[in-house]
């Protein structure tokens, strides 16, 4: 075990542990509980998460599935209105909550700045991404609307760089000035470097549940030139007692992510470790070997399959074929050319559990898992939370919804990386 002092955080949004896995020791470390606000009324509609899945990996995009989510998105925007929500009473408690009703992502809640110039901001948390923007004053009015932003400081201004990323192809790009203030995370605090967003595109504002984005993916990706910068976890990386994060999530409930330790108590049984793929993509990921659907005692077909993980997603994707003996198993449920994806009917009474295994062990995603929003004004049909990208893509994406109910281990060791897969206690 590494001789630093052990700190740890626990984002709420709310096991045999290989001995060389530090522990909680409460003789030398710090817990920060944080709470669980209400949770959103918002919806990232599937078709929209699809489309942006698709621009973000240059996939082809067919233009019914554009119409489908323009469709979905006009909809939303007419059945919930853009609110601020409350966002708790200042007194150290910090929340972390799927960002809607169907676990469509985790949101936490950050300060930015020292002492009493310090702000709360609710940022969406992902593992597929390395950027660090925040919502700020720099932006035109009518995009802060139903959002907290960061106001600058000039003097910490990193002169002569800026932030861009595209998002989904360029479709939805968030663009902005870079500062240098300090940024406390529970009880973690450093000084960071990240962009002050001066235009996003309405994509962004059509979410008024968080006000940016903090990313928990390798360095490689981060988006500020003229050169990348550290995350948030690289800079409280070498306080930690160990470095690495353990995320915990949780079906519309709270979750949390442990820094610089294991929790046992939230481990049931063995962690299963394997190597992440360093593919240069700046992502959590690994290499799967084979899935099963149905019940846990499914016989596991045998298939590599490159698998990565983002929370910030949630719906599931892989192999088509995977995808469509899944929905094989529901009735009624098709392949829709004008959704373009798998719907089902809402009330169906059963949807089917599926295994991916991970170094040899079943990590089994419940049927519910896979229930999401009704798409018509009736309610009859939603869009599945297991989907095919299409394209001739060869991976998968799996997001909120295959994480959740699993405690997943992601560390950083001098030796490469690996990510450890167990059952939620």
């Amino acid at each position: 075990m590494l001789s630093f002092p052990q700190v740890t955080a626990i984002l709420a949004f709310t096991s045999a542990v290989v001995a060389a896995k530090p522990i909680r020791d409460d003789t030398a470390s710090t817990t920060f509980l944080l709470d669980q606000p209400p949770g959103s009324k918002h919806l990232l509609t599937r078709p929209m998460e699809m489309l942006r899945v698709k621009r973000r990996y240059n996939i082809p995009v067919d233009e019914k599935l554009v119409a489908a989510a323009e469709r979905q998105a006009r909809r939303m925007r007419e059945t919930f209105s853009l609110e601020l929500e409350a966002r708790g009473d200042g007194q150290g408690v910090v929340g972390m909550t799927p960002q809607d009703r169907y676990d469509s992502g985790a949101v936490a809640s950050l300060v930015i700045g020292e002492g009493e110039e310090g702000k709360m901001f609710r940022m969406l948390v992902g593992t597929a991404s390395a950027d660090f923007w925040v919502f700020s004053s720099l932006q035109p009015k009518d995009q802060l609307r139903g959002h907290r932003y960061y106001i600058p400081d000039e003097s910490k201004r990193m002169q002569n760089y800026t932030f861009f990323q595209g998002y989904d192809g360029g479709s939805m790009p968030a663009e902005g000035l870079v500062y240098k203030d300090t940024v406390t995370l529970g009880n973690l605090s450093t000084t960071q470097i990240f962009a002050a967003a001066t235009n996003v595109s309405r994509g962004w504002l059509d979410i008024p549940n968080y006000d940016g984005i903090i990313g928990l993916g390798f360095k490689d990706a981060n988006s500020i030139t003229p050169g990348p910068q550290n995350t948030f976890f690289d800079n409280i990386r070498p306080s930690l007692a160990a470095p690495l994060f353990a995320t915990c999530l949780r079906s519309h409930a709270r979750g949390s992510i442990d820094f610089g330790y294991i929790d046992t108590e939230k481990v049931d049984g063995a962690i299963t470790y394997i190597d992440v793929l360093e593919d240069g993509w700046g992502v959590w990921g690994y290499i799967g070997n084979g899935f099963a659907i149905g019940s846990d005692s499914s016989q596991i077909t045998q298939r590599v399959l490159r698998t990565y993980l983002d929370m910030s997603t949630s719906t599931m994707f892989t192999q088509p074929d995977i995808v469509a003996a899944y929905w094989s198993r529901v009735t009624d449920a098709h392949l829709s050319d004008e959704e373009q994806g798998y719907i089902y009917p809402c009330n169906a009474t059963h949807l089917p559990q599926i295994s991916f295994s991970v170094n040899g062990a079943r990590q089994l995603v419940q049927g519910d898992a896979m229930r999401t929003e009704s798409f018509d004004k009736e309610g009859k049909w939603c869009f599945g939370g297991l989907q095919n990208i299409r394209g001739g893509v060869d991976f998968s994406l799996f997001g909120y919804n295959f994480m959740k109910d699993r405690f997943v281990v992601h560390e950083i060791q001098e030796g490469g990386e690996e990510e450890g897969w167990g059952l939620r206690g």
